[in-house]
């Protein structure tokens, strides 16, 4: 039996990184609307704000999901 040594931090964002660059459009856009879809982890109260990020190169994107938060009574800010 063989043992190696724990991938690292460097080497488990790279191979995380090369699997959303292989996704298509259509795949991350799925992705997108499954996150946005979920149960929320936590309690949106009324009035609350919300942030987000805009998707560079090929990061999930997270608009699906502020627009179901800012349809749960949050209020939607954005960021760049």
């Amino acid at each position: 039996m063989s043992t190696s040594a724990p991938a690292s931090k460097n080497d488990l964002r790279a191979a995380a990184l090369a699997r959303r660059v292989a996704m298509s459009t259509a795949a991350r856009a799925a992705a997108a609307e499954t996150v946005a879809a979920r149960a929320f982890p936590v309690e949106i109260r009324s009035g609350a704000v919300v942030s987000g990020y805009w998707p560079i190169k090929c990061e999930i994107d997270p608009i699906p999901l502020m627009r179901r938060l800012a349809g749960a009574s949050g209020r939607a800010s954005r960021s760049s």
